[in-house]
């Protein structure tokens, strides 16, 4: 601020001179006039820049930062790293440094002006880093140090044991997720016959006996056979085990390597499942691989064990002076003091059984991801809002014009940034819980508290970036566990602020990735509100199962249809007030022979698109959009529609059905929100996982303070 400051009086003597020329030297005053004019534009760009800065500072808590850290291991964050990134400190010190994660205190220990604390992977699913805070004017916890001076007359021992933890997400599968399992991310699928080999380097190996363990999924069940899975492990060519297992299940294995199997330098495992007679389907996919090993040396910033009875211990391979800590409760990690180290050899006491790290302090993570936090003075200025939009920094100004027409129409509308939600409710952390926790924040203390949620951004279920980064614009999703397919993305959930399992907000989403997607949405809704007069519904029924069009006839009988000339073809009538599907579905189609297809959408169609069906509405697939986005970024295409991101059966969809339609075409009923809740609050979900899923699984893409129109005709009938 003082540089700044420092510029703008600069800028002031400029026009001052130009100023005081242009009166002493009128020969030259084309010249000095136009001096004038350019100091003028650089006050003006001035004063602009620092107000610009002010508002951006405005925004930012000074005193708090956050570390963003992906894996285990030791982090060193020296005092010019937090300048750099804006946290003012003279020195770092305990008495006014405190270091946090998830609002519990972090121990950490100061060398040369640098803190070094043990950071460790996150566990939190939807974030693919784990958030340390730091916070000026607060006293730290510091790192405990224990002596480990050598014993005298103790044995010496120079070897030591080391669990190596091999692993990769290549395949999601949401089918794995169960009651007693949430692994969904795995290495390798082995198809019958199939072959995988993965290559290890292990240097400074003893020919000791080693061991190795496994984690398998089973994919496949057949009732009809005793044993599912059969799995031959080999070790550079030796056979040394088929795992056997039954049931679509996890199975974790540790099998004995015998001494020579292993050795120094390159060596493969192979995993091999061979064909069966019996059992011809048999599918598995890898999860990971543990791998212990005794050796002479420790790689540094790798863990290892001493199996050994207390002694002194010797590792070789320590070239540089080194920081020695045991790991053995890694919350509370404990700097070791007083250990020898000569000849690239480090000497230390130690006791059987414990976790230790040697590192280096230039092999240390340097530096994490730095950010300052985000105060929280938006939440004291924002008092109360009907309508909340959640959306990120970028997209603000574009959804403005929808604020702006709401609040015209009465309703008190507030904008607010993912990115303060994360900071103020999820201890810096990008997880669709900050959602949820603002939305029970705001529904408590709000007046008035929210009716309307508006997600204006996409998500994914890649929530690591396995596969592919995130979304642009990311404003994330639940994943909750779903009776067919075992988990998928819920937005209901987030808007059950009470907990009960039932939607208690109209929450609505824009799965949108740009600015200008969201522009044409807010123009297209808004255009939708003045749309000429609206002809009957249409509706699309799948020939291919009898239960579709006995669904649809109830419907009609029940007064949701006017008509029962229901289709097989998808003849979507832009000029309908609505249209229906039911029937098969998956991600990109209706119906299992392509009813109508993402990739061959009408130019126009109705502005309301209700689908009762399987996973059109799964928006959040992290490689291919699904029906729904397309439908709604089509220029001409819907600005509602209702879809599934799940699969469920239509005897359970039909509920939802009844009650949305009705809902619809209730004068009453004013915007569709309002419908979508209450078809979702009028299922009996309680001991009922098949409804429960309904109300999980289908989700409301568009505004929902979107007003329905309906035709004339329906409103003088009504």
């Amino acid at each position: 601020m003082t540089q700044i400051s420092s510029q703008i009086s600069k800028i002031f003597f400029i026009f001052y001179s130009n100023l005081r020329n242009l009166r002493l030297n009128p020969q030259n005053l084309r010249l000095n006039f136009f001096k004038l004019v350019i100091s003028v534009l650089l006050i003006c760009i001035g004063l602009l820049f620092t107000n610009c800065h002010q508002r951006d500072n405005a925004h930012i808590d000074p005193n708090h930062l956050k570390m963003e850290v992906k894996m285990d291991r030791l982090v060193r964050v020296t005092r010019t790293d937090l300048q750099s990134a804006g946290f003012e400190i003279d020195q770092i010190e305990a008495d006014n440094l405190y270091l946090s994660s998830a609002e519990t205190a972090v121990p950490y220990t100061i060398h040369n002006n640098a803190l070094i604390f043990y950071g460790q992977a996150p566990t939190n699913r939807y974030t693919p880093t784990r958030v340390y805070m730091l916070e000026t004017g607060k006293k730290g916890v510091l790192m405990e140090e224990t002596a480990v001076s050598l014993i005298p007359n103790a044995p010496t021992f120079s070897t030591i044991t080391q669990t190596q933890h091999f692993e990769q997400n290549n395949i999601y599968e949401s089918r794995a997720r169960t009651a007693a399992n949430d692994t969904v991310w795995f290495w390798h699928k082995f198809q019958p016959d199939g072959h995988f080999a993965i290559d290890l380097n292990l240097p400074h190996l003893l020919h000791d006996s080693s061991q190795i363990t496994i984690s398998l999924w089973g994919l496949s069940s057949n009732p009809q056979i005793k044993i599912d899975h059969d799995i031959d492990v080999l070790i550079n060519d030796h056979f040394l085990k088929t795992l056997q297992w039954d049931g679509a299940i996890t199975h974790t294995e540790t099998i004995i390597i015998p001494a020579g199997l292993l050795h120094s330098g390159q060596n493969q495992i192979t995993f091999n499942n061979p064909p069966s007679i019996d059992n011809p389907v048999d599918i598995v996919l890898l999860d990971w691989i543990d791998l212990t090993v005794t050796t002479t040396s420790a790689p540094t910033n790798q863990i290892f064990t001493i199996n050994t009875q207390v002694g002194n211990v010797q590792v070789d391979g320590v070239q540089k002076r080194p920081f020695l800590f045991n790991l053995t409760q890694p919350n509370k990690p404990q700097l070791l003091t007083h250990w020898q180290h000569q000849n690239n050899t480090l000497t230390f006491a130690a006791n059987e059984n414990q976790h230790y790290l040697v590192t280096t302090s230039h092999e240390m993570q340097q530096p994490p991801h730095l950010q300052l936090l985000r105060n929280r003075a938006w939440l004291e200025v924002i008092s109360g809002a009907d309508f909340v939009i959640v959306t990120t920094d970028a997209l603000k100004t574009a959804v403005s014009p929808l604020k702006t027409q709401r609040e015209s129409e009465g309703l008190q509308v507030a904008i607010v940034s993912i990115a303060d939600l994360y900071d103020t409710f999820a201890t810096g952390h990008e997880t669709p819980q900050a959602i949820h926790s603002f939305l029970q924040h705001a529904s408590k203390n709000w007046s008035p508290s929210p009716q309307y949620v508006l997600l204006v951004g996409d998500a994914t279920t890649d929530y690591r970036s396995y596969i592919n980064p995130p979304p642009a614009h990311h404003i994330p999703t639940l994943m909750v566990p779903v009776t067919f397919g075992g988990e998928t993305i819920s937005d209901a959930r987030l808007a059950d602020v009470d907990e009960d399992g039932r939607s208690d907000l109209a929450l609505g989403r824009w799965p949108v990735n740009s600015k200008q997607e969201v522009t044409n949405l807010v123009k297209r809704t808004l255009a939708y509100e003045h749309q000429a007069e609206l002809k009957a519904e249409t509706v699309i029924v799948d020939p291919a199962d009898p239960a579709f069009s006995k669904m649809a006839d109830r419907l009609v009988i029940n007064g949701r249809f006017s008509h029962t000339d229901t289709q097989s073809t998808p003849q979507l009538d832009p000029a309908s007030w609505f249209a229906a599907y039911i029937g098969h579905g998956s991600l990109t189609q209706w119906g299992q022979t392509s009813i109508l297809h993402q990739d061959q959408l009408p130019t126009s169609m109705p502005p309301i698109i209700l689908q009762f069906t399987c996973l059109t509405g799964l928006f959040a697939h992290p490689t291919q959009p699904s029906l729904s986005e397309t439908m709604l970024n089509t220029p001409n295409g819907p600005i509602v529609t209702v879809a599934a991101t799940s699969l469920t059966l239509s005897q359970h969809q039909e509920p939802f059905a009844n009650t949305l339609i009705k809902e619809i075409e209730n004068p009453a009923t004013t915007r569709i929100g309002d419908a979508f809740l209450h078809a979702q609050q009028s299922l009996t979900t309680t001991n009922n996982p098949a409804l429960q899923d309904i109300h999980d699984t289908f989700i409301l893409l568009s505004d929902p303070t979107t007003p329905i129109l309906r035709p004339t005709s329906l409103t003088i009938d009504n």
